[in-house]
């Protein structure tokens, strides 16, 4: 029997059979893990790719539609001078409290005549202290159904421009003031409201 024993080759066959068949295995988990990790880092490169050419893409759209802009508000600008120089006479009225101060404009005028423009003013050098150590806040208002968007910006920008001057020029901090241009729907609404925030309810 112990002859039969020694002339057995199967344990070793099977000895070398797991052993290579476990070296098999390894080496294709390790093909496994190379080959995610290569994969993963390609289409992180190619996500990188994309996202660069989206945000490309997206900065080009919005240039387009910056210079679209442009483009309108100089076209519509020429239109308000014209309409500004017909409405020579354009009065506004005055609404004022310690704490606001509301011009109401008729037309489409930007600038205000002598008398409005002395009562703006004189309000502004009664409360200049006050100004002087005050957020102030800016609004501009102008909705009609006849004026487009860019043109009812242009004009309330340079309203706002007007009245921040006057501001400046009278030794307010530039960097107090705060402006604000807002979409109204409503028919004449056409004003400039000036808010001292310390007193703002």
């Amino acid at each position: 029997m112990s002859k039969d024993a020694q002339e057995n080759p199967w344990p070793g066959f099977v000895d070398v059979l797991s052993s290579t068949l476990l070296v098999f295995v390894f080496l294709v988990i390790i093909q496994l893990l190379v080959i995610a990790g290569v994969s993963m880092k390609v289409s992180q490169t190619v996500t990188e790719k994309m996202l660069q050419e989206l945000l490309r893409e997206a900065e080009e759209k919005a240039l387009t539609i910056t210079e679209t802009e442009i483009a309108q508000i100089k076209e519509k600008s020429s239109q308000v001078e014209q309409t500004v120089v017909k409405e020579k006479e354009n009065p506004v009225s005055l609404v004022a409290t310690k704490d606001k101060l509301a011009i109401v404009y008729k037309g489409l005028s930007t600038l205000l005549e002598n008398d409005d423009s002395e009562q703006v003013d004189q309000w502004i050098k009664d409360r200049i202290d006050l100004l002087r150590t005050s957020d102030i806040l800016l609004n501009a208002y102008l909705g009609s159904a006849t004026l487009s968007t860019s043109t009812s910006y242009y004009v309330s920008y340079n309203r706002m421009m007007d009245i921040r001057k006057r501001l400046v020029l009278q030794g307010v901090p530039g960097d107090q003031i705060k402006v604000r241009i807002h979409d109204s729907d409503r028919e004449n609404h056409n004003k400039v409201e000036l808010w001292v925030l310390e007193s703002t309810p």
